[in-house]
């Protein structure tokens, strides 16, 4: 999926057994910006994003970092003006 500018809330499967699945995640911007990442009130993820220097997220250094929304939880992710964020997972928007 591709996030745009603004706030979007992602959904987690609600069933325990169904893990979060995060393959992979780039962000880029036209003109400097950034992407946030909060699992429920607390900022997980800050990162400054710079004009035509894409950011990915791999597998060693994932998007969420060692925190994940429980199982029917939420992850809200903000991201900056003139950037777009493409999000690989099974999260649900």
């Amino acid at each position: 999926m591709i996030l745009r500018p603004g706030v979007t809330i992602l959904n987690r499967d609600p069933e325990p057994s169904r893990p979060m699945v995060v393959e992979y995640a780039s962000a880029s911007a036209k003109e400097p910006s950034y992407i946030k990442v909060w699992i429920g009130a607390e900022l997980i993820e800050e990162v400054y994003i710079g004009s035509y220097s894409p950011h990915t997220w791999w597998s060693n250094n994932p998007l969420f970092g060692s925190k994940e929304p429980d199982p029917g939880g939420t992850a809200t992710i903000e991201v900056g003006p003139n950037a777009l964020l493409r999000l690989e997972s099974n999260l649900i928007a």
